[in-house]
């Protein structure tokens, strides 16, 4: 179930004037009015994006053709601990432009369309989050410029996407932060008594914080042994399968386009997609969701390039998949199987046999009360 944290951001809307991470809210506030003060109508909503995201992910995935570099990138997709830790994010905000970047990715047979979603997208998204510049853009802008169009309108879309997601990005951060203490306590009150339960109160502090707090609490933070120690762990659940995907990216960026400026702009993408992620590690606190993201979008990006691949594929690629690559597919998918923390609500990992789990769910039949769903503070 989505987590009060989630949820939270969920309540931020503009009827205290404009505000950063309020779109989404301001939307759900005008299609379902006061239902959006029950935590289950905004818990249906979020699985609900989830599910889509999967939905479309499979069905990307599914189309793609039966060559060695494909069972490779599924091997290792699929066992990717980024997965577990995207069900772990069900409800966060990064989600809904997870989903928005698959449907754009759906609209590869009309460029147009595939085209206006993405720089649509890019012009909207920073006011759903405001790291969606660093999460999605470079991924939105790898779609269009592996997209069938020619190449000077390839490029002027992905300078749409850059200039729109920096400027918005901009105004967001310098206009929607809460800049006094009165109107975040106004804001944390008001949604406070608007929601069923108490929802998270530190939630609402990423509103007001500014940059330079930020890093100065970041470089506190760093210098913990535990953080780092933690850190380490993190990296080494989700660096293979991070590193074998990106990997597979670059492969296939080099041979994307007879255009070398075309290959050089997909690489640089690639590398914007990974790095986009690692580098929240410097102004917020949130170690595994910016590592497990980092991954999701190295396997978006082999995705994306895997795409535009199949376009020029002959049935002769089609050849059992087999020798080095994929032997080394097979051990990091094993890898992360065994590496992985299944994550069921509370952050910390959780592993076999799961006793309090079961336990919970028997509890949950055997005595139905919608509170046991509600997450723990």
């Amino acid at each position: 179930m989505p987590g009060r944290w989630a949820v939270t951001n969920y309540l931020f809307n503009y009827d205290t004037g404009f505000l950063k991470r309020a779109l989404w809210g301001e939307i759900l506030r005008r299609l379902f009015g006061p239902w959006t003060a029950n935590y289950f109508c905004l818990a249906f909503v979020a699985i609900g994006i989830f599910g889509a995201f999967l939905a479309l992910l499979w069905r990307a995935c599914r189309r793609l053709p039966a060559t060695p570099d494909t069972v490779a990138f599924l091997l290792v997709f699929a066992a990717s601990p980024a997965l577990a830790m995207s069900a772990h994010l069900v409800g966060y905000l990064e989600q809904v432009g997870q989903l928005v970047l698959m449907l754009t990715i759906a609209l590869r047979r009309r460029w147009q369309w595939q085209a206006g979603a993405a720089i649509a997208a890019a012009a909207v998204l920073p006011l759903v989050h405001e790291n969606s510049a660093l999460l999605l853009a470079p991924l939105s802008a790898l779609v269009i410029l592996t997209g069938r169009a020619p190449r000077r309108a390839r490029f002027a879309a992905v300078a749409a996407i850059a200039v729109l997601s920096l400027a918005m990005t901009g105004i967001v951060v310098k206009y929607g932060r809460v800049t006094s203490r009165q109107r975040l306590d106004q804001i944390r009150t008001e949604r406070t008594a608007f929601f069923e339960f108490r929802p998270r109160q530190d939630a609402f502090e990423p509103l007001r914080v500014p940059l330079p707090r930020s890093l100065e609490d970041m470089r506190v933070r760093w210098a913990n042994p535990d953080a780092q120690a933690d850190m380490a762990y993190s990296i080494l659940v989700f660096a293979p399968a991070a590193a074998f995907l990106m990997v597979l990216a670059v492969r296939q960026a080099r041979t994307l386009d007879a255009d070398a400026q075309v290959r050089a702009a997909a690489l640089v993408l690639i590398a914007a997609a990974l790095l986009g992620p690692l580098a929240l590690h410097v102004v917020a606190w949130d170690r595994h969701r910016w590592n497990g993201l980092a991954a999701l979008n190295a396997g978006l990006a082999a995705l994306i390039l895997l795409q535009a691949s199949a376009e020029r594929a002959t049935p002769a690629d089609a050849t059992p998949a087999r020798g080095r690559r994929f032997a080394i597919a097979w051990i990091v998918a094993i890898w992360s199987i065994c590496a992985h923390p299944v994550f069921f609500d509370l952050y910390a990992p959780a592993h076999p046999p799961f006793s309090a789990q079961i336990d919970f769910l028997i509890r949950a039949v055997r005595h139905p009360d919608r509170n046991l769903w509600i997450p723990t503070q």
